[in-house]
C-alpha cells in the first residue's frame, strides 16, 4: 500500500477480498498536507512501514533511498527521487 489515507479496516478489507497480504505500507513523503494512516496500518498488519531517508519520524520504519529496491513477488518496486521544484520566481531576486 502507498500512501495510505483512509481507515485501515478499508485496506484490510479489499487485501483479504483478493486473498492477499500487505508486505509493506509506504509512505512517500512527511509534510503537513499529507493525512497518513500507513502507520497504523502497518501496526495492524505486521506489514514494513517503509519511509523516505528523514530525520523527522520519531517511531520505528525502515529507511528506502533512490535506488533502493523492494521486491514484491517477481516485480521490483525502485525508488526515485522526486525533489520539489522551485519556481523561477523565487530564484529571481
Amino acid at each position: 500500500m502507498i500512501d495510505a489515507s483512509l481507515p485501515p479496516e478499508v485496506y484490510e478489507a479489499v487485501a483479504a477480498e483478493h486473498g492477499t497480504e500487505l508486505r509493506y505500507v509506504i509512505d512517500t513523503h512527511i509534510h503537513a498536507d499529507h493525512l497518513s494512516r500507513s502507520r497504523l496500518l502497518a501496526e495492524r498488519t505486521g506489514a514494513a512501514l517503509v519511509l523516505p531517508v528523514q530525520n523527522r519520524a520519531q517511531f520505528e520504519f525502515t529507511p528506502i533511498a533512490a535506488g533502493d529496491s523492494l521486491s514484491l513477488g517477481r516485480a521490483r518496486l525502485t525508488a526515485i527521487a522526486t525533489p520539489a521544484i522551485l519556481s523561477k520566481a523565487r530564484h529571481s531576486s
